[in-house]
């Protein structure tokens, strides 16, 4: 989802949003026009880099342009399950709950490497049920679920 400071109209039916690498999928403005949310219909390639480019057209409430009409992004490939409890033989109901924990330098690690992909300024959001607490990082607590990166990555 793109947050813009104040609402957008666009100047012509062209797609507000292209990605390269090409990825279909579907369009949708928010009610007050600020918020413009990309839902792809088969989900994003893990490792890929992307270029999404705001159409040139789109403009804010007294005519000006964007500020900026290209954003580059990467996907991280998802973390693998080693192990997980009960094992395989242990498990006797037909509907099993598996819960799976990351331990501390495994967050850590992924922390770090939300940082290194982060520009300076930018935000990381996560599950309400998460937390960075304990974690070395440069990624400091807006509100609850949301951090900012504060300094330039090493």
């Amino acid at each position: 989802m793109l947050r813009f400071s104040e609402p957008i109209s666009a100047q012509s039916d062209a797609p507000a949003l292209t990605l390269f690498p090409a990825i279909e999928g579907s369009l949708a403005w928010n009610a007050a026009g600020d918020g413009l949310t990309f839902t792809p219909t088969a989900g994003f390639t893990p490792g890929q880099a992307y270029s999404a480019y705001l159409h040139t057209g789109l403009r804010g409430p007294r005519g000006q342009g964007l500020e900026s009409e290209r954003l580059d992004f990467s996907v991280l490939s998802a973390p693998k399950v080693l192990s997980h409890s009960p094992g395989a033989s242990q498990i006797t109901d037909r509907r099993p709950v598996i819960q799976v924990y990351f331990d501390r330098p495994m967050r850590a690690g992924l922390v770090g490497e939300f940082e290194r992909l982060l520009r300076p300024g930018a935000h990381l959001f996560i599950g309400h049920s998460e937390t960075l607490n304990g974690i070395d990082t440069d990624l400091r607590s807006e509100r609850p679920s949301v951090y900012r990166l504060l300094r330039e990555v090493r």
